[in-house]
């Protein structure tokens, strides 16, 4: 029998490793070793490109043959959630698959991973809770209960998650990049900047963490010629963030460049569909003030 999208997709092969859909992966919760295999063949996130129609076609056909495999529901969940955007066939399965495999620490992570995306912070947090109660060093649980915390302005809270996920996964960007957003929102400025430095050290593809730390030096240490820097590779990185050509249109002025200035408030423009309101507005009113200066 095929392996559908596992065979064509190498990044979810992970869904069930060696085995084939007959006889797959195993469900049995209560066996620490069969855990951990099935943790392996879980898929947290999508990649870019993906086929979401094959990939649901395989999923199905998987489940039609082992309809008590956990695994399967969780993978058809996620492509749900990530590709198609149907959180009710997405919670459904993740339900499922909680019913099948109770034990397992990284459903609940995902299911948690849709909730808070559906707009529901307290099932969520729940849900994370729940996943490191039952795996005391699911790092990933500890970084996403830690990007809620951090979001309700639970600043110790927040870093203290980060942290518990550094200690387990020291590699873990994220962890880095969102203990240095924390420590920025509770005015500690010094490691705020060392902990975005790390991220950007272990992912040099990050654009959250350069254009954070631009921020950070551009409102709090007053230093324009790196907070441009991080401004420009954060671009680099995502040419399509409209945030990053407002703060760098904002630099720009600061540095008395105002036609480059003005470019980049036009390209926010441009980028309107993914800015938010306010920052459209305020990118237009800068267009005409710069216009009318400059003519």
């Amino acid at each position: 029998m095929t392996r559908g999208i596992l065979a064509r997709r190498t990044v979810l092969a992970i869904v069930c490793g060696t085995c084939a859909f007959i006889g797959g992966c195993r469900t049995a919760p209560d066996s620490k070793a069969a855990l951990a295999e099935m943790t392996t063949e879980i898929v947290t996130s999508l990649p870019p490109g993906l086929d979401a129609d094959a990939a649901l076609a395989s999923l199905d056909q998987a489940i039609s043959v082992a309809p008590e495999n956990a695994v399967y529901y969780s993978n058809r969940a996620t492509v749900y959630r990530d590709a198609k955007k149907d959180y009710p066939r997405a919670l459904a399965d993740y339900d499922k698959a909680i019913e099948l495999a109770p034990g397992l620490s990284q459903l609940y992570v995902n299911r948690g991973m849709l909730r808070q995306l559906a707009g529901d912070p307290a099932l969520a947090r729940a849900d994370y809770t729940d996943a490191i109660t039952l795996d005391p060093e699911n790092a990933l649980a500890f970084c996403r209960r830690g990007d809620l915390d951090r979001l309700d302005h639970e600043d110790d809270l927040s870093i203290a998650d980060y942290t518990a996920a550094i200690a387990l996964d020291p590699r873990r960007a994220e962890a880095f990049c969102g203990r240095a957003m924390a420590y920025a929102q509770a005015a500690h400025y010094d490691q705020a900047l060392a902990d975005f430095s790390e991220a950007i050290k272990l992912n040099p593809r990050d654009y959250t963490a350069y254009h954070e730390r631009g921020l950070a030096y551009l409102e709090e240490k007053t230093d324009l010629a790196r907070a441009l820097a991080d401004m420009d590779r954060a671009i680099g990185v995502d040419p399509q963030q409209p945030a990053a050509h407002a703060d760098r249109a904002r630099i720009l002025e600061f540095l008395g460049r105002r036609g480059e200035a003005l470019e980049e408030y036009r390209k926010v423009v441009k980028l309107s569909a993914s800015a938010p309101p306010a920052v459209v507005e305020q990118a237009k009113a800068r267009i005409a003030a710069l216009e009318d200066e400059l003519r």
